[in-house]
């Protein structure tokens, strides 16, 4: 078979070779596999290092990218607040051309009422010029009578009770001056009146002024807002110009990372070209048993450098954690406080409402007896009309007895005239009228004594002619005395009922007073009420801002949940990669190891052909130890297998948590919608209270004035009012003095 029969012989024989060649060549060997070997860890760091640098690269384009999708966020947000404050600057627009067309019709309306009471004045004034004019006139007159009278008792010497009859006219001229000057007084009455009705119109052009002002200042407002509005636009656009630069500039940068990763992946395939290369070179040179080992070694040096990097990273987020959590408790502390606070302006408000239900009541009071006297008001206005009425009536009684008292005047003149020429005539005195009758009689002369006594027949007729007329002129003198005392006393009553109209005007203008100042109170208990509604709604917006924090809290806290589990996602994938890098390396070494068998059966039985028996124990030591990697590699790939199921166990749960802190994300982000929402609801509730508050100041301001000039007509009415006491005495005195004197003279004409 050709085996030796001598085992001593084969040994001598395999051990009988030069020894220098063998030694050269294992050196030459050893120093080309080191060489080889160096040059190829070098290579396999470098491969590492252009790897974390991709790995970087890439994270940096996902950050870019995430920062261009907010900018892009951000630019479409700025353009609807642009649009936003566009609709807004025309609505303030629109508002501002009502505003001032309402300024133009008040203006007009003030310029009428301008007008109307410089025409009410002109009228007044032209009244009392044409009044005094009048009187001027009326004295004139009697001054023109009264110096006839004079000149007709100097030149004709009429006897005492002509004189007498005389006087009396006088005492009736002297009536009647009174009651000019009553009409006078009357007039300066009617005066004050209307000079009170100039007051109301002056308290409305002050009401009118005073909404010029509410508007003005309204325009005022307006035109601030513009202004606000303009500036926010300007500011919006500059955010935008900013924005489109970051834009430019991130895409710059982007570019830039792109062109890196280009390089870093040709720089990759040469060295990848190079490492395959020097693997064919150390696969001629080495095992492949050692390289998967360093390999292998490799890779759970990564692994643990990442699990590393990943716990760091796990652990700075539980920080994280731990401080946001500790900013909701303080929140929360923050939230409880202002809930507090609220319930306390709550009280009050009830309070005030309860107050104001109160002088609302008393208001209804007021208003039932201002209702009640201008009732008072409108019957004593009736009473006051119809006394003028029968006033007015008496008065037209009265001119025309004076009428006829100057005709029968004229009559008597005529008469006192006739008398005067007969006297004249004749031109002798009674008593030789006598004398020249004693000598008729003397000398008998018939024709002389007719005469004579038809002369004193004439002369007796004309005497009681003139006493007829004097009895007519006493009877109308009595007469008109009834009628001069009955004026007197209608005009009396007249004050009278004046009197009391001025004193139920009093009470009138005391009863506006008190609502006034009851306003005023409710007034400014609705201040107090929007005051507190202000810090209400002030406290609320606190509430909404803190809720909102609490809400970006918790968001910050889910995005941060987001990345863990992203991380853990991240450490899963990286296992399961190894492990089936592991399971691809163990199945390869499985297929080495069957490879191996077969060779060592074929050495085994090139053995058992060739070789000693204890070449074949090793060579079954060998297949034992054999044996037993190929269980251990069984093994090892069951774990693996092993290994991937609770991995992917582990990635399904990841994945179900991720989907359920998105859908507590979309929650969040509409519980910040809807808290945006009330925060500009109560802004413009804000706005709208502030607004209530200026007018409620300007009503206050208002109703200041109006006190004002309630109280200078109370002042005017207490005028008028001693200015008609002061009438009534002096009508008094005058009827007793005029009464007194008619009495005197018609004594005296009796006697």
């Amino acid at each position: 078979m050709g085996i030796p029969e001598n085992i001593d012989d084969f040994t001598q024989s395999s051990t009988n070779f030069p020894a220098p060649a063998t030694t050269t060549t294992t050196t030459t060997t050893t120093t080309t596999t080191t060489t080889t070997t160096t040059t190829t860890l070098l290579l396999l760091l470098l491969l590492l290092l252009l790897l974390l640098l991709l790995l970087l690269l890439l994270l940096l384009l996902l950050l870019l990218l995430l920062l261009l999708l907010l900018l892009l966020l951000l630019l479409l947000l700025l353009l609807l607040l642009l649009l936003l404050l566009l609709l807004l600057l025309l609505f303030l627009l629109l508002l501002l051309l009502l505003l001032l067309l309402l300024l133009l019709l008040l203006l007009l309306l003030l310029l009428l009422l301008l007008l109307l009471l410089l025409l009410l004045l002109l009228l007044l004034l032209l009244l009392l010029l044409l009044l005094l004019l009048l009187l001027l006139l009326l004295l004139l007159l009697l001054l023109l009578l009264l110096l006839l009278l004079l000149l007709l008792l100097l030149v004709l010497q009429l006897p005492l009770r002509l004189l007498l009859l005389l006087l009396l006219l006088q005492q009736l001229l002297l009536l009647l001056l009174l009651l000019l000057l009553l009409l006078l007084l009357l007039l300066l009455l009617l005066l004050l009146l209307l000079l009170l009705l100039l007051l109301l119109l002056l308290l409305l052009l002050l009401l009118l002024l005073l909404l010029l002002l509410l508007l003005l200042l309204l325009l005022l407002l307006l035109l601030l807002l513009l202004l606000l509005l303009l500036l926010l636009l300007l500011l919006l656009l500059l955010l935008l110009l900013l924005l489109l630069l970051l834009l430019l500039l991130l895409l710059l940068l982007l570019l830039l990372l792109l062109l890196l990763l280009l390089l870093l992946l040709l720089l990759l395939l040469l060295l990848l070209l190079l490492l395959l290369l020097l693997l064919l070179l150390l696969l001629l040179l080495l095992l492949l048993l050692l390289l998967l080992l360093l390999l292998l070694l490799l890779l759970l040096l990564l692994l643990l450098l990442l699990l590393l990097l990943l716990q760091l990273l796990l652990q700075l987020l539980l920080l994280l954690l731990l401080l946001l959590l500790l900013l909701l408790l303080l929140l929360l502390l923050l939230l409880l406080l202002l809930l507090l606070l609220i319930l306390l302006l709550l009280l009050l408000l009830l309070l005030l409402l309860l107050l104001q239900l109160l002088l609302l009541l008393l208001l209804l009071l007021l208003l039932l007896l201002l209702l009640l006297l201008l009732l008072l008001l409108l019957l004593l206005l009736l009473l006051l009309l119809l006394l003028l009425l029968l006033l007015l009536l008496l008065l037209l009684l009265l001119l025309l007895l004076l009428l006829l008292l100057l005709l029968l005047l004229q009559l008597l003149l005529l008469l006192l005239l006739l008398l005067l020429l007969l006297l004249l005539v004749l031109q002798l005195p009674l008593r030789l009228l006598l004398l020249l009758l004693l000598l008729l009689q003397q000398q008998q002369q018939q024709l002389l004594l007719l005469l004579l006594l038809l002369l004193l027949l004439l002369l007796l007729l004309l005497l009681l002619l003139l006493l007829l007329l004097l009895l007519l002129l006493l009877l109308l003198l009595f007469l008109l005395l009834l009628l001069l005392l009955l004026p007197l006393l209608l005009l009396l009553l007249l004050l009278l009922l004046l009197l009391l109209l001025l004193l139920l005007l009093l009470l009138l203008l005391l009863l506006l007073l008190l609502l006034l100042l009851l306003l005023l109170l409710l007034l400014l208990l609705l201040v107090l009420q929007l005051l507190l509604i202000l810090l209400l709604l002030l406290l609320l917006m606190l509430l909404l801002l803190l809720l909102l924090l609490l809400l970006l809290l918790l968001q910050l806290l889910l995005l941060l949940l987001l990345v863990l589990l992203l991380l853990l996602l991240l450490l899963l994938l990286l296992l399961l990669l190894l492990l089936l890098i592991l399971m691809l390396l163990l199945m390869m070494l499985l297929l080495l190891l069957q490879k191996i068998l077969l060779l060592q059966k074929l050495l085994m039985l090139i053995l058992l052909l060739l070789l000693l028996p204890l070449l074949l124990q090793m060579m079954m030591l060998l297949l034992l130890f054999q044996l037993l990697m190929q269980l251990l590699l069984l093994l090892l790939l069951l774990l693996l297998l092993l290994l991937l199921l609770l991995v992917l166990l582990l990635l399904l749960l990841l994945l179900l948590l991720l989907l359920l802190l998105l859908l507590l994300l979309l929650l969040l982000l509409l519980l910040q919608l809807l808290l945006l929402l009330l925060l500009l609801l109560l802004l413009l509730l804000l706005l709208l209270l502030l607004l209530l508050l200026l007018l409620l100041l300007l009503l206050l301001l208002l109703l200041l004035l109006l006190l004002l000039l309630l109280l200078l007509l109370l002042l005017l009415l207490l005028l008028l009012l001693l200015l008609l006491l002061i009438l009534l005495l002096l009508l008094l005195l005058l009827l007793l003095l005029l009464i007194l004197q008619l009495l005197l003279l018609l004594l005296l004409l009796l006697l």
